[in-house]
């Protein structure tokens, strides 16, 4: 150690002091980590009494990362004696071990904002932070009050009072005086406050001080500390809304939780060896903490003691404690030294629990009992309105004011209120009113009978009708509430793809309806019971309930009840292929429904009908009827029908052979679904959507359609949607020679449908499956695939598919060479395609016949099969066009016209390429090899 002289003495090494006070180190720490016997020696350092020897210089280099000019061991200026320095002070108070942990994340961005707020002199000199207790307001405060850069803009230093609910205010500004040099005799003189601020202003004066005042708890007591001169800066923390309003204005910054990541990062940095043992809980951990940083810390130091000899034992047993919220607000710290909450009792260890009983104690009784009701509802991200809240706690305005204004619960937007979660398990342990219960219930029975339709309202309070739902469930006197909730909610959860959950409910409440001999009810139940079934492709079971509900409806004369259940039956009935049944079922619903004034039902009617009339090959009948619906539907501003009316209109044009006019109109649909939220109707126009760009050979549009419909079926449970999407693919594949997808589409798609019946999925996919068999010349497998088809489309009278697998099997029948028989099944699938008007199995039908004339050398007959095609077939249908332009170049090069068959050839190969089609290669190499001739 060198001495000074005394001209150089009483200069304190105020950037060797600040180093270390930043580290949050004692000086004994110091001198322990350099080697120096003794911690006076680096007191000598600081107060500028002695200056470290170059050994000690270099070893102070090295433990603070800093040159020797940077903690002020670099050679000295000598001041004069009348030169009146005043050096920065760094207040005592400043818990320097709290910020200097390595636990400080996810604050980067709030630090660098508040830095740069309160280091430009153009904007506020006033800022608050405002937050829950524990989410690290003061831990953000004081790492601004250690950051480099505001210390170098605050350069006289930074002042920080810690107030709490009952501070000694003029205790804390006597610690200020002794720190600005105010002379003790001074200070011991003054005992009015106005007298003090008067006197600490003066010592002030004009240096540029950063003041801090951290957890006040009402407005007074910050005002009290606003002691600062013009070049001062505030910055308060807080959990009082009000005070932050009050203190700051709209300079007021909201401390958020960490999310997700920022928790998982935290509670990894306090206990790394969590990762390897139980990584799957971490995240879990955070969200049942709600990312509250004091809590993550508390477990983390907690599980951090429990794992430390890998103990697997000791360490389950540490995490299934941490699952229950009792524990976690127990939870605890121990407080002592320089680590010690001044706010908690000496003695007392820091816990979750003891944070937010500072903030339950200025409640008065009626507030308590509101905020223990309010455990009843759902934690943040979830929030409830004004108006529930002051029913299910049986309480006021006032009161609800004043849990907010104690920062307990959070104001989210216009009359909607949120609880963090650690704040919703405190108040779970508070006492509970007996009929708050009885109170949220019934509240919420009324609010979805209410809003039953209305999509919106449902979605806003879901989380609380959920809670309620299961209260209702729970106890046999809230049965009643119950089967309501379920008559209310049915229709909403199969909307929402909640099939099997709104089944168990349905189910239930049918049983408890019955038992309580409810008819009204229990036809509902049914009536919803049915529809779900059928949703999920449970046709024959999905009769049972509609059957029953049909009998009571008619015994009980409700005409609403007895047309939707025959309508729906006749969906039932059609989707088990029976036709003639469900168009019986529709023509019976029709009148019912009228004579009811049953407006949107009569619409649902009438679109089912016809589309059952379009199945069946009439297709002009049904569009009659359909455009009558749709301008009634529009009429009675039936909005959900109106839109399905419009889609099914559109397949109504693609089954027409109006392939562009059926695309614009499905778009226009598709949006209004969407805007509408029909997740169910939205699977099945994505679907159709599919299968008229795929006919228009658009397959990337075709593909990226049918792959939105396959997620969105998956996720709604929409099965039957989903089958036919795994058709269309496969479909599609086939068309670009990718079999192997094709057959992974095909096959699973087929398994699906065979699991829930669909016959009519079932025959489309045999369909397809046959067309990959031929092509792979399998015709066994084909046959038999064939003739399985055939049988269905025969039972269910769906002629299309008849058509298309007549024509198939034809195709396969000539290839083995099987003429005559053919002939026939060509003849009967061309003459059954004219009759429903299918375009596509028309023009498949005169392309084989016209490759059939080809193979015969009947070139006159050829050609006239081609050309008649290209009469008949919509523009719209590229793939068809190229196969029968490729077949005129054919023979065109056999009638030795070469010059017309390399034009036809060129055309169909742009299209085939155009398209990405399989028989592009074949057509290119048959071209390029005419064109070398």
């Amino acid at each position: 150690m060198i001495a000074l002289k005394k001209t150089q003495q009483n200069h304190p090494n105020v950037l060797l002091r600040r180093a270390r006070q930043t580290r949050g180190w004692t000086q004994q720490e110091v001198a322990d980590q350099i080697g120096a016997p003794q911690a006076f020696m680096v007191n000598r350092w600081e107060n500028g009494t002695a200056r470290p020897s170059p050994r000690y210089r270099e070893k102070l280099c090295q433990l603070f990362g800093k040159s020797s000019e940077e903690l002020g061991l670099g050679k000295r200026v000598v001041q004069s004696a009348s030169t009146n320095v005043q050096e920065p002070i760094y207040d005592t108070a400043i818990p320097f071990r709290l910020f200097s942990t390595s636990t400080f994340i996810g604050r980067d961005q709030l630090v660098e904002q508040l830095k740069q707020q309160l280091c430009d002199e153009s904007k506020a000199t006033m800022i608050a932070l405002q937050g829950l207790p524990g989410v690290g307001k003061t831990s953000l405060a004081g790492a601004i009050a250690t950051h480099a850069d505001v210390q170098r803009h605050f350069q006289d230093g930074v002042l920080w009072a810690a107030l709490g609910p009952q501070p000694d205010l003029l205790s804390l500004l006597n610690h200020w005086g002794k720190l600005l040099g105010l002379d003790d005799t001074v200070r011991t003189s003054l005992r009015d406050y106005d007298n003090w601020v008067q006197a600490l202003r003066d010592m002030i004066g004009t240096r540029r001080m950063l003041l801090i005042i951290d957890d006040a708890w009402n407005i007074a007591d910050a005002l009290a500390c606003t002691v600062g001169g013009p070049g001062c800066a505030y910055l308060l923390t807080t959990r009082i809304p009000d005070v932050a309003v009050r203190f700051a204005g709209t300079n007021v910054v909201q401390i958020p939780e960490l999310n997700i990541d920022e928790g998982v990062q935290l509670l990894d940095r306090i206990v790394p060896s969590l990762r390897e043992m139980a990584p799957e809980i971490i995240p879990t951990l955070v969200k049942a903490v709600g990312g509250l940083p004091l809590a993550l810390s508390l477990m983390g130091n907690y599980l951090q003691t429990q794992s430390r000899g890998y103990q697997h034992r000791r360490i389950k047993a540490a995490l299934d404690r941490l699952q229950q919220a009792e524990e976690r607000l127990r939870l605890e710290q121990p407080q002592a030294g320089l680590t010690r909450d001044a706010r908690l009792p000496i003695g007392t260890s820091l816990t979750l629990r003891a944070m937010i009983d500072m903030s339950v104690a200025i409640l008065d009784q009626p507030a308590r009992k509101a905020l223990a009701a309010l455990s009843l509802f759902p934690s943040k991200p979830g929030s409830f309105s004004e108006e529930v809240a002051l029913i299910v706690a049986d309480t006021n305005v006032a009161t609800l004011d004043r849990l907010v204004d104690a920062g307990l619960v959070e104001v989210v937007d216009l009359d909607r209120y949120q609880l963090h979660q650690t704040i919703t398990d405190y108040a779970r342990s508070l006492p509970l009113d007996s009929q708050t219960e009885e109170r949220l219930v019934e509240y919420i029975a009324g609010y979805v009978e209410r809003y039953a339709t209305e999509k919106d309202a449902l979605e806003q309070e879901y989380s609380l009708i959920l809670i309620a739902l299961e209260l209702a469930q729970k106890y046999d006197t809230y049965q009643s509430a119950y089967i309501r909730y379920i008559c209310a909610l049915a229709a909403f959860w199969n909307e929402r793809g909640l099939n099997l959950f709104a089944e168990k409910h349905l189910q239930q409440a049918s049983i408890i309806a019955r038992s309580r001999k409810d008819p009204a009810r229990l036809i509902n139940i049914l009536c919803a019971l049915g529809e779900n079934l059928y949703l999920q492709g449970k046709y024959e079971p999905a009769q049972t309930p509609l059957q029953e509900g049909l009998e009571l409806a008619r015994q009980q004369n409700d005409l609403h009840r007895t047309a939707e259940l025959l309508s729906r039956l006749g969906l039932v009935v059609g989707e088990l292929g029976d036709y003639e049944q469900a168009k019986q079922y529709f023509e019976k619903a029709l009148p019912v429904a009228y004579r009811a004034s049953y407006h949107k039902v009569w619409c649902t009617i009438c679109s089912n009908l016809a589309g059952v009339l379009a199945l069946q090959g009439d297709l002009s009948q049904a569009e009659v009827l359909l455009r009558r619906g749709l301008r009634q539907a529009y009429r009675w501003k039936a909005h959900r029908q109106s839109t399905t009316m419009l889609a099914n209109l559109g397949w109504m044009q693609w089954k027409r052979g109006n392939i562009k006019q059926a695309e614009v109109i499905m778009k226009k649909a598709l949006k209004q679904i969407r805007g509408a939220k029909y997740q169910y109707m939205e699977v099945q126009v994505l679907v159709n959507l599919g299968w008229v760009t795929m006919e228009q050979a658009d397959y990337t549009q075709a593909k990226q359609y049918l792959q939105e419909a396959e997620v969105l079926a998956r996720r709604t449970g929409q099965r039957v949607a989903l089958g036919e999407s795994f058709a269309v693919q496969g479909f599609i594949a086939l068309k670009q020679g990718d079999h192997a997808r094709a057959e992974t589409h095909l096959k699973e798609g087929l398994a699906l449908m065979r699991r829930i019946s669909h016959r009519g999925h079932i025959c489309l996919l045999l369909m397809f499956m046959s067309i990959a068999r031929a092509w792979d010349r399998d015709f066994a497998q084909a046959g038999e695939f064939l003739h399985e088809g055939l049988e269905l489309a025969t039972q269910m009278g769906i002629r299309e598919y008849h058509s298309g697998l007549l024509i198939i099997q034809g195709v396969c029948l000539l290839q083995q060479g099987k003429v005559e028989q053919a002939e026939s099944c060509l003849r009967q699938g061309q003459e059954l395609a004219f009759e429903v008007g299918a375009p596509f199995y028309i023009g498949l039908a005169h392309i084989v016949w016209g490759e059939w004339y080809l193979r015969q050398q009947l070139f006159a007959e050829a050609e006239a099969a081609f050309q008649k095609n290209l009469e008949l077939i919509p523009p719209a249908f590229r793939e068809l066009i190229a196969w029968t332009q490729w077949g005129l170049a054919r023979t065109a090069l056999a009638q030795g016209q070469i010059d017309t068959a390399l034009q036809l050839g060129q055309t169909s190969l742009n299209t085939f390429e155009q398209i990405d089609h399989v028989m592009k290669k074949i057509v290119k190499r048959w071209y390029m090899h005419l064109h070398s001739k």
